[in-house]
């Protein structure tokens, strides 16, 4: 069977939770008419942005384009429809759950519309389909209202009853096919649900009570058995469905068929006319027949009490003033999801307890259904605000709304949320941090200025090469706009002499990195030593050859002694990964001298997080010999990987981008004071962020790499 990428997910953690799963089914779109394409997106977003439904298949069709619309899981088929109801819902749903089945396409039942002439007809889809089992009423029409003896017993005086039907387009050569009432009753069977929401937007679709009415079912259709639907409304989709979903979403929201996207314009809807503080299914109901532009056109009928009222008999209607109770009752939760993160942005798994509205509910990250209430506020509680991780210290920073205490209100107001709590490391290694734009936000990169821990309050230089990807947010006269952010975050008072961006352009299999000292230098396939053996006799070799999981850690006073053998070439660049617990002492590289003892070539710092240096030991090269170079460790830190590259030294583009504006989160433009070394500082206290913007030429080879260099320092507060 074609079901495509289509997947079955099982989220269901204990027996007792609800769960809610969504059917979207769109079978029909035409070059001039996209409106049930609107009417299906706007339920997507409805279940996938405001209410956070555990699962969503989606099938669409649209022969006419290639166009893949957000959430789409498959294409609309006759084949993908009952795998979707037969399988995918009977897997996932169970007895707790809720069901919610939205059918946006051209439905034909009571008439077959103006082209219908008679039984036979060049299409076959626009025939009667005359109700053979008797699960529709057998008494709704005349065959002389029809015009013609539909069940072929040489008269045109019987009542007969007729099924409905959904039109499925699809391609290939059976383009268009019914999908009976009948079909649909006997495959809802198998679906195992505790409430099934039932939606369709089609003609007639009032007709498909009959058949659909059960226990704990809530059937809402746009017309009844007798009518066709309104057309389009001027949102471009169809209207009383539209409005329905106005009043669950709070907001109004029109298709733009062009661009094929949901606009929202701003204006709030409040079908909450208990004032209980939620949107019920008979809320949602009632807006939508009071704004219904094409009422009394369209008939919108509701059945929830099993008892396959309203119908048509003896073609007249036959309503039921009884139904809406459970509907009344029945609101769908917003989801509320609270996440927890290293600043870096990493997720911290079982550590933190959640306690939402007062209630334990879980170690992070937690979800909770909760009450769509609208501007009703949840309060949301991490603690222990001091966790370790890996052996070092974290405490509670901020949340992802830049507030800092570990209990806020959050409200749910017409949508699902996520928040996060973010965690920071203790124990410095260096501020302020630099921020890397992303396309979408900024992301934590790393630590600037390591090496003021131990330079008494006199500035320091840095060159740093960004790790996390940096995406520009636009071009200009062949001039890429790269934004970055300065933050301080710990309990530091930052000093910034100067900041500069450098770019680094150049082929894919070459890599760049630059030393502590600023020389940019490349590298492409670095050779990981013979052995790497610590102080006490232990081959490290196996940790540290490849970048990884796997790291050494040294100790005060420990050392790592790496044979990289005979090098037979003119070029030596180390390159070393490393980072750091909350620790502010260095790890030194020493080679050999002619006397055998081991000197220090350079020292650094390692950073927050992982990060690359790379040091040229070219003139250290010994003509006899092996070569071995030495790292000396004076506090706990990492390394997760030593390699030596002997290429030569690659032709790159390098270029100093322009600091077109530096903006200080409290002191607004201070663009003059980092643009030169000029001992005219702009300062960070805690929570102060300064955004940068530098422009470059657009990028001319196959990769770029970014370095920062900054120069200043920072001293400790007192706290």
């Amino acid at each position: 069977m074609s079901t495509g990428n289509l997947s079955i997910t099982k989220v269901r953690a204990e027996p007792n939770e609800i769960h809610y799963w969504g059917l979207i089914i769109q079978a029909w779109t035409h070059p001039a008419d996209h409106a049930f394409e609107g009417d299906a997106q706007y339920m997507y977003h409805l279940m996938s942005d405001h209410y956070g439904f555990d699962g969503i298949c989606y099938l669409a069709t649209n022969p006419y384009t290639n166009i893949t619309l957000p959430g789409v899981t498959n294409e609309t088929t006759k084949e993908n429809i009952n795998w979707a109801i037969t399988e995918w819902l009977p897997q996932n749903s169970g007895p707790n759950d809720v069901v919610f089945i939205f059918w946006a396409t051209h439905g034909f039942g009571y008439t077959r519309g103006e082209n219908y002439t008679g039984q036979e007809t060049y299409k076959s889809w626009l025939k009667y389909q005359l109700d053979t089992d008797g699960d529709d009423e057998g008494d709704e029409i005349r065959e002389i209202t029809l015009g013609f003896d539909i069940n072929e017993d040489n008269d045109t005086d019987d009542w007969v009853g007729i099924d409905e039907t959904f039109l499925v387009e699809q391609t290939g050569i059976l383009r268009y096919q019914n999908y009976t009432d009948d079909e649909l009753r006997l495959n809802l069977s198998t679906v195992n649900y505790d409430k099934l929401i039932f939606v369709s937007t089609s003609c007639f679709s009032g007709g498909l009570i009959d058949d659909l009415s059960a226990p704990n079912r809530i059937i809402i259709t746009t017309t009844n058995e007798t009518s066709k639907g309104g057309g389009i409304g001027t949102n471009y989709m169809h209207p009383w469905v539209s409005h329905l979903m106005d009043a669950l979403h709070g907001e109004d929201v029109y298709w733009n068929p062009t661009t094929r996207q949901l606009i929202h314009n701003g204006t709030i809807d409040d079908a909450d006319s208990n004032e209980d503080g939620q949107v019920s299914l008979k809320e949602a109901w009632d807006y939508a027949w009071d704004h219904d532009e094409n009422r009394p056109e369209e008939t919108p009928w509701l059945d929830d009490n099993n008892n396959s009222l309203p119908t048509y008999v003896y073609e007249s209607d036959v309503n039921d003033t009884t139904d809406g109770n459970l509907a009344n009752v029945t609101c769908i939760p917003y989801r509320l999801k609270v996440r927890t993160c290293k600043t870096s942005g990493s997720e911290i798994s079982g550590k933190v307890n959640v306690w939402i509205d007062g209630n334990l509910e879980g170690i992070a990250p937690v979800e909770k259904m909760l009450s769509p209430q609208y501007e009703q506020y949840h309060n949301v509680t991490v603690e222990p605000t001091t966790i370790i991780l890996d052996g070092y210290e974290y405490r509670f920073s901020s949340w992802e709304d830049g507030s800092n205490a570990n209990s806020r209100n959050v409200s749910i107001d017409h949508s699902s949320r996520t928040i996060t709590a973010y965690y920071h490391i203790q124990g410095g290694g260096g501020c302020p941090f630099v921020s890397s734009w992303n396309g979408t936000g900024f992301v934590i990169d790393n630590n600037l200025l390591p090496n003021s821990a131990k330079s008494g309050g006199t500035e320091v230089e840095d060159y740093y090469k960004l790790e996390q990807s940096l995406v520009p947010v636009g071009e200009w006269n062949d001039q890429s706009i790269y934004p970055l952010l300065i933050s301080e975050f710990q309990q530091e008072h930052s000093y910034l002499d100067q900041a500069k961006l450098i770019t680094a352009d150049h082929n894919s299999n070459i890599n760049v990195a630059v030393s502590p000292s600023g020389e940019i230098l490349t590298y492409q396939n670095p050779n990981a030593p013979l052995s790497a053996v610590d102080d006490q006799g232990y081959d490290w070799i196996e940790t540290i050859h490849e970048i990884d999981e796997f790291y050494y850690e040294g100790y005060d006073g420990s050392c790592l002694l790496l044979n990289f053998g005979v090098v037979e070439a003119e070029n030596a660049k180390l390159i070393v990964r490393a980072d750091r617990p909350p620790v502010k002492t260095s790890i030194y590289i020493q080679v050999l001298n002619s006397t055998d003892n081991w000197v220090d070539v350079v020292s650094f710092i390692p950073r927050t997080y992982w990060a690359t240096e790379i040091v040229d030991l070219s003139s250290y090269l010994s003509s006899t010999g092996e070569f071995k170079v030495r790292l000396y460790f004076t506090d706990s830190h990492k390394v997760d990987f030593v390699g030596l590259d002997t290429t030569a030294q690659e032709e790159i583009d390098i270029e100093e981008a322009l600091l077109l504006l530096a903006y200080h989160s409290d002191d607004g433009v201070v663009t003059t004071k980092l643009r030169t070394d000029d001992d005219v500082y702009a300062e960070l206290v805690p929570e102060q962020q300064i955004t940068l913007l530098f422009a470059a030429t657009t990028q001319n080879a196959e990769q770029r790499t970014f370095i920062i260099y900054v120069k200043g320092y920072y001293i400790t507060l007192d706290n």
